[in-house]
């Protein structure tokens, strides 16, 4: 049997009955302490 690989999971924002897109640029980007960027979150 194949060994499996891990899938990280991507966690999607709901608000106000919709999804914010990404595309609309109205989200700002999340970085670590070294400034990797890790994330973006939506401006709600």
């Amino acid at each position: 049997m194949a060994e499996r690989l891990e899938v990280l999971k991507t966690y999607k924002t709901y608000v106000n009955g919709k999804f914010p897109r990404s595309e609309s640029e109205k989200v700002y980007q999340i970085a670590d302490k070294k400034g990797r960027h890790i994330a973006n979150a939506c401006r709600c």
